[in-house]
């Protein structure tokens, strides 16, 4: 089993070599001008193509798909992860969003006491002043 384990990741790292090495502008850059050989040096087409159509193609194809199913799988395990700490996240805020929803509630209940004392004390108020006369003008005459 440990075998087994170690060549997946010995393969694994050859695989993402390539595909690292593969996806640069140097690589493709050595790829335009090994096209452009058979255009400088015509004896060498036949070389140029054997090593394009056959080496190339054959052994590079397998690499780069070994190399996409890895990328996937890292980016698979990735968004489990973002998805994971996003409900988290989300969970908390929840929460967060209830506990200030019942603060909101205390605080309108406490206002609404506040309200009911005002008002009773407006009334107790009213109960021990007597209203207030205005003083009444004289004319002289």
């Amino acid at each position: 089993m440990k075998l087994k384990q170690y060549l997946w990741s010995l393969n694994s790292s050859i695989a993402m070599r390539v595909i690292l090495a593969l996806s640069t502008m140097e690589c493709a850059y050595l790829f335009t001008i090994w096209s452009i050989l058979p255009l400088l040096y015509p004896g060498s087409r036949d070389f140029v193509f054997y090593i394009s159509g056959g080496i190339l193609q054959l052994v590079l194809l397998p690499l780069i798909l070994v190399g996409q199913n890895i990328l996937n799988q890292k980016t698979e395990v990735r968004a489990e992860a973002d998805h994971k700490a996003v409900m988290e996240i989300l969970s908390d805020i929840q929460a967060l969003v209830e506990q200030d929803r019942s603060l909101q509630q205390e605080e309108n209940e406490e206002i609404i006491d506040l309200h009911e004392i005002n008002d009773r004390l407006i009334r107790i108020e009213k109960l021990i002043k007597p209203p207030r006369r205005k003083p009444t003008s004289r004319r002289s005459t």
